[in-house]
């Protein structure tokens, strides 16, 4: 439907993108509705067609993901960030942190060292960077607060290379997890 007319899409055209795309990845096959749904949106509300062909068309069933990484799994992971010079020392610890947190990925490189409260053990994630927009508290491990005290070295300028040279630049963020540029790891970073 990339080459339609939006005023010539109609209901049928839209179902069958959308049983052809569920035919290989029922996951992929819904994301692509709602992308066609808020395409679609926009050009009612901006006069374009009058109604959203693709408002009532129900979304393909998805399986919910449980798949967790075994111990032996866990342990390969976690030596390839330890062995690895090809990582950047930031996002190595990031996934670390992942790891001994179990927090999403966008809630741990958006982590920024005012959310955490080292008296408590804790770290306080805002309700603007949660998926259900509710704050909530992490209680820190041992492993979690050692990761957090190797961050607290790299954003202070601790850590130099041969030479005393830094090897990094300056943080211009307040970013637990800094990235190249000194700013905020990405989550796909």
């Amino acid at each position: 439907i990339g080459d339609m007319q939006v005023a010539e899409i109609d209901r049928a055209d839209v179902r069958a993108l959308h049983r052809d795309k569920a035919k290989t990845s029922p996951v992929a096959a819904n994301r692509c509705l709602a992308l066609v749904r808020s395409i679609l949106n926009f050009a009612v509300d901006e006069g374009y067609i009058d109604s959203n062909v693709a408002a009532r068309i129900e979304p393909e069933p998805e399986a919910s993901r449980d798949r967790v990484l075994s111990k032996s799994e866990i342990r390969a992971f976690w030596r390839t960030l330890d062995g690895g010079d090809d990582m950047d020392p930031p996002a190595a610890a990031c996934l670390k942190f992942l790891l001994a947190t179990g927090v999403r990925r966008s809630e741990a490189v958006g982590a920024t060292w005012a959310e955490f409260d080292f008296a408590r053990d804790e770290w306080h994630i805002p309700a603007t960077r949660t998926k259900n927009a509710l704050p909530y508290i992490v209680p820190l491990s041992g492993l979690a607060l050692d990761l957090l005290d190797d961050m607290a070295e790299w954003t202070a300028g601790a850590w130099r290379g041969a030479g005393g040279k830094a090897e990094r630049p300056i943080c211009t963020t307040d970013a637990v997890f800094p990235g190249a540029a000194g700013e905020a790891l990405t989550g796909y970073a």
